[in-house]
């Protein structure tokens, strides 16, 4: 059985599709050791002069600290993708945002 704490971030990752993204980014590239590593990561993004480290990436990656508009970019030009991937996934930023809205109502109506 999950406690509230558990079960808000089991929710919150089914919203947060940015930090699934950037899981699945990382994982595809290659690092010394096969998989990029949460720490090669943070390398990355501290070697463009943007302060992180590998238990920020975790945090991010898990859902429990929240993405800022500039760590998206900064995840983004170190994985060499585009930002508005991070963002919208293969849909474009149209369907993106029709689909937020449906969900806002959706959620609304529920009373969440």
């Amino acid at each position: 059985m999950m406690n509230c704490f558990e079960r808000n971030i089991q929710e919150y990752n089914e919203r947060n599709l940015c930090a699934r993204r950037i899981r699945l980014e990382r994982l595809k590239h290659i690092g010394s050791n096969g998989v990029l590593t949460q720490q090669e990561l943070a390398e990355r993004i501290c070697s463009q002069g943007y302060p992180m480290t590998r238990i920020t990436v975790s945090r991010i990656e898990s859902g429990i600290r929240e993405i800022t508009d500039f760590d998206l970019i900064q995840f983004a030009y170190a994985l060499n993708i585009d930002v508005r991937y991070l963002l919208c996934g293969s849909k474009t930023v149209g369907e993106m945002v029709v689909e937020c809205g449906e969900a806002f109502k959706n959620n609304m109506r529920a009373g969440a």
